[in-house]
């Protein structure tokens, strides 16, 4: 019997007829919502961008040029969420938000979450007063995503650093407190390579941390209290600090699109005298 390169543990037994039997117990699968055409909307942006790579690299600084030019680009899929990012290069390819407002039409959908794709510069001294310490303004709100509504009304959810969104590249401990990002966490395998003493202890945890990589795109899933009403348009307002939109897409369930379900338990049966064979 031949099997594809990436069969799972669950397939391979439940392809052997005279192998032990699968069955599941409770709870439900341990995987992230998968992207259906039913479930999520990409929204084109194209029409919204107003930078390229190289206005950009201006705007952030010449040594954040290489992480920039790793940002994702094109039809890409972030944890299950498809999303419609632009070309990059020298084609105008962000939204960048410096005191800007962009409106979005949504043309009348309806959505539990609105997910943004997007970064944000790093931390600037003169955020601070002189006579301050040289802190990351934790929180610091850098835009506000407004959800407006076919009756007129609005919702407003502020855009802050390290909550909704970070920069590209980050240090050890500065995590986003409400979002993720764009790659997720991986197995480790036993014969990976040390390059340094400190990967042993890393390795010891068995998961390849994907946050740390640089040319991270933020992923932020922005509830939507009345998801049963229609939306006409999102409307984006930039403050302080310089923020980046890459993409935004819809999400029609009610449920977190960025949370894992709880984990399932299985029992696997072993067919009657297997024990006593040699050679299983």
């Amino acid at each position: 019997m031949q099997f594809r390169k990436n069969t799972t543990r669950r397939d391979f037994l439940q392809a052997v007829s005279t192998g032990p039997s699968l069955a599941l117990l409770a709870g439900g699968a341990s995987q992230m919502q998968a992207a259906s055409a039913d479930k999520f909307t990409p929204v084109e942006l194209s029409s919204h961008f107003n930078v390229s790579l190289p206005t950009l690299v201006d705007v952030f600084g010449a040594s954040s040029g290489e992480s920039l030019a790793g940002i994702p680009t094109g039809s890409q899929k972030f944890r299950g969420i498809p999303f419609l990012l632009g070309p990059g290069g020298g084609t105008k390819s962000w939204l960048l938000l410096r005191e800007h407002i962009a409106e979005v039409p949504l043309a009348r959908h309806k959505a539990g979450y609105v997910c943004l794709a997007q970064f944000c510069d790093r931390f600037e001294a003169d955020f601070v007063k002189k006579d301050e310490e040289d802190l990351d303004p934790l929180g610091a709100r850098l835009a506000d995503a407004v959800l407006v509504y076919t009756d007129g009304s609005e919702e407003v959810s502020p855009i802050r650093r390290r909550f909704e969104v970070s920069s590209p590249s980050i240090s050890w401990g500065q995590l986003c407190f409400a979002a993720l990002p764009h790659r997720p966490d991986l197995p480790s395998k036993l014969n990976d390579p040390l390059t340094q003493g400190t990967d042993w202890g890393e390795l010891q945890t068995a998961i390849v941390d994907g946050s740390y990589d640089g040319s991270t795109v933020w992923l932020w899933a922005m509830p939507n209290p009345y998801p049963e009403r229609e939306l006409t348009a999102l409307r984006l307002r930039g403050a302080d600090g310089a923020l980046v939109v890459c993409g935004l897409t819809l999400f029609h369930g009610l449920e977190h699109p960025l949370r894992y379900q709880r984990l399932s338990l299985y029992r696997v049966t072993l067919p009657e005298g297997g024990a006593e064979e040699k050679g299983r």
